[in-house]
């Protein structure tokens, strides 16, 4: 990764995180790294009236538009947040809370999307 696209991608997170706290989520976390990879951003946001704990992949673009991020979160990164997730709560001894995981949209100017629930975890 060069010094400007990993420049980009910290600009986007901290974009991401400032955009969820204004809009109610509390960041507690950024850059979380488990043996199975990365979660960008982790946040308390109450959702339905309940506090529910989302781990959240940002991708950050120059000059894209639309859903271009969706297509970056496939089922293998999907899974890696996940373990990551998993490995993150029971380091710390949580229980298992209200669980969520979004994706956030951030071009290098605009607005930024906030995509909730963008991918679901798996029935157990």
């Amino acid at each position: 990764m060069s010094h400007s696209r990993a420049f980009l991608g910290q600009r986007g997170e901290r974009r991401a995180a400032w955009h969820a706290f204004w809009r109610g989520a509390c960041p507690i976390a950024r850059n979380v790294r488990g043996p199975a990879g990365e979660v960008d951003l982790i946040l308390w946001h109450w959702a339905r009236r309940r506090p529910t704990l989302v781990f959240a992949e940002v991708k950050t673009r120059v000059h894209r538009v639309g859903v271009w991020g969706l297509r970056a979160v496939d089922a293998g990164k999907q899974a890696r947040i996940r373990a990551t997730a998993e490995s993150w709560l029971a380091a710390r001894g949580w229980p298992r809370v209200w669980i969520r995981y979004d994706l956030f949209l951030v071009p290098a100017e605009g607005k930024i999307d906030w995509i909730q629930g963008a991918f679901e975890e798996p029935e157990r």
